[in-house]
């Protein structure tokens, strides 16, 4: 809410005369307002703040923290192999998969980048949701929040995982052209998911995820990826 120009009495201060609070409107004298924000509004989730041009980060940081991203991804797609393969004896084991299902699992272009892609998905958003960063952008200090500066939400992580298979096209040069020509970097999934990466050190207090929670949105996010990798293994296996 924007303020009008209006004069009332201060909701703390009767006797002092104020304005509307930028963003509930209530009536608060000069000592109340912070930056033309009131009190309560500083204290709540509302204490977030938009993004600006200078928070958030460049292509190439962000290149650092996607090629980081795609090493960890390797790694959660080992650990989900040796998950679906243990799964799979046991199940031979008790007879509930037949014999030999190592020789009956074949897979291709197709398989590899369904499962994959499904793993990433999965894994990016809820990592996301949870902490505000991957892996990568918990290593570089980055996070993800809205662009009214609020946290994103698991939607917003799985828009931008999508756009990305455009944004990565010619060696991340759609992602490069578009963050050029963005005042606050955003590439097509930033867009469509309405997004900003910026730097971990700029979220006001009452906004960022602590470092506890981030580090488990990302041990989530990867765990859900090796789960579902092993969850595709064993299905084309049995």
């Amino acid at each position: 809410m924007e303020s009008t120009g209006a004069v009332g009495a201060c909701l703390d201060h009767p006797e002092r005369s104020g304005t509307p609070c930028s963003r509930c409107g209530t009536f608060r004298c000069g000592a109340c307002l912070a930056e033309g924000v009131c009190p309560l509004c500083l204290g709540s989730s509302q204490s977030a703040r938009r993004p600006q041009s200078e928070d958030a980060v460049g292509f190439g940081r962000r290149a650092g923290g996607r090629l980081i991203d795609l090493l960890v991804g390797q790694a959660a797609g080992i650990a989900g192999g040796v998950m679906s393969a243990i799964v799979l004896a046991i199940l031979e084991a008790t007879g509930v998969a037949r014999a030999g299902w190592a020789q009956r699992f074949e897979h291709g272009f197709g398989f590899s980048f369904l499962s994959g892609t499904t793993a990433s998905l999965l894994g990016m958003a809820l990592s996301t949701w949870v902490g505000g960063a991957s892996a990568g952008k918990l290593v570089l200090g980055m996070r993800v929040v809205r662009d009214t500066g609020e946290r994103a939400g698991f939607f917003s992580g799985l828009v931008r995982e999508l756009a990305y298979f455009i944004d990565a096209l010619f060696f991340g040069l759609v992602a490069k052209s578009l963050m050029d020509g963005s005042p606050l970097q955003q590439r097509l999934g930033d867009q469509w998911a309405k997004t900003v990466v910026v730097h971990a050190r700029t979220i006001p207090t009452g906004v960022a995820a602590s470092m506890g929670v981030v580090v488990l949105g990302v041990g989530l996010g990867l765990f859900v990826q090796a789960m579902v990798l092993a969850a595709f293994f064993v299905v084309a296996a049995a």
